[in-house]
């Protein structure tokens, strides 16, 4: 097989003045930024706490301008859910919270949210994060 070579022109990128952007000529750039923009920053204070679950559900979070939270499942054996208020063994409401894994979510701070754990049997503990 036969290969050719072929040199092509180089390649110029200009500014919409014409003048080439090099690096002794980078092209400008300028921004404004909003100084109320909260973004991904904390507003306040992280809160955490070791919750003790059974097989009634309780509250995980406490704080009402939920940006984030991470639950951790410290029980060995024994695995729990995190969901809504009305999760119960017979609907199987939930997401499975294995033993020794962790949960982790992000909300919208300006929307109120509560959310639930429960165990899947004995009581357990899970330590609980909320920033």
């Amino acid at each position: 097989m036969d290969l050719k070579r072929y040199d092509a022109a180089p390649v110029s990128i200009m500014d919409s003045t014409g003048n080439p952007i090099t690096g002794a000529n980078p092209l400008p750039v300028s921004a404004t930024v909003n100084a109320t923009t909260q973004g991904e920053i904390l507003v306040s204070a992280p809160v955490t706490r070791v919750v003790t679950l059974t097989e009634t559900p309780v509250a995980l979070n406490s704080k009402s301008s939920l940006r984030q939270i991470t639950v951790k499942n410290m029980d060995l054996a024994i695995r729990g859910k995190i969901g809504e208020t009305g999760m119960t063994p017979a609907n199987r409401k939930g997401i499975t919270l294995e033993p020794q894994s962790i949960y982790q979510e992000s909300f919208d701070p300006t929307i109120a949210v509560t959310l639930y754990g429960r165990s899947e049997g004995a009581s357990i503990e899970v330590e609980v994060y909320e920033a």
